[in-house]
């Protein structure tokens, strides 16, 4: 009978152990590659101002780490944010097929597309 009991109690204790380590080691995996992804997040919003006017607005997010954000519509340059602009808007006309991208660089070099949306 003891034997018995030990035994379960031994198998319950490698099974949470051996859980409890693998829940460690996927939280670091993921916590790592979700850095590498996205390691700088910056908010952008468009409003509607009339049927082919809109204006674009830099909202929130990491804003201190950014170098400069260019703001495209498809490969024409139509202005940019500098750091901490938030809250400044760039007005722009926009046809339906047309698309805003914003690529930013950050202040560790790193450049990426941190918004795009086709109108």
């Amino acid at each position: 009978m003891k034997n018995g009991v030990s035994t379960i109690v031994g198998i319950l204790l490698m099974v949470a152990v051996t859980v409890l380590i693998s829940a460690i080691a996927i939280t670091l995996i993921f916590s790592f590659f979700s850095d590498i992804r996205n390691p700088n997040f910056v908010a952008f919003s468009i409003s509607k101002v009339t049927e082919n006017d809109y204006t674009i607005s830099m909202v929130g997010g990491e804003v201190d780490k950014i170098e400069i954000c260019r703001v495209y519509k498809n490969t024409i340059e139509i202005g940019n944010f500098m750091r901490n602009e938030i809250g400044k808007t760039i007005n722009f006309r926009a046809n339906s097929g047309e698309y805003v991208r914003v690529v930013c660089k950050f202040i560790d070099k790193s450049e990426s597309v941190v918004f795009e949306r086709a109108m």
